[in-house]
């Protein structure tokens, strides 16, 4: 296995973190319906926003250790399986 596929590999986890620490800003918003001024301070707070960045950036991580996992199971008997895998897990995560 070469190196730059098993640094690649830590993104997978990292993806995981990045993607799931954003949620801590997002779930604790005011309700439009109820205050649409203090729902309106916190959409446009720099926490929202700063939130968003992390996502994408867990986002990438997620398809850089996507492409770093096929790059390893490329290389065993299950080589159609990986690049079928990586095929859908693309497709699903520019849908999603």
């Amino acid at each position: 296995m070469t190196d730059l596929i098993h640094r690649g590999l830590y993104a997978l986890p990292a993806a995981g973190v990045l993607t799931a620490a954003p949620w801590v800003f997002l779930l604790g918003q005011p309700s439009a319906r109820t205050d649409p001024d203090a729902y309106a301070r916190s959409v446009t707070a720099t926490g929202n926003g700063l939130a968003g960045y992390v996502y994408l950036a867990g986002l990438i991580c997620l398809l850089f250790g996507l492409l770093a996992l096929y790059g390893y199971l490329a290389r065993t008997r299950a080589s159609s399986w990986a690049a079928a895998g990586m095929i859908v897990s693309v497709v699903a995560i520019a849908l999603a």
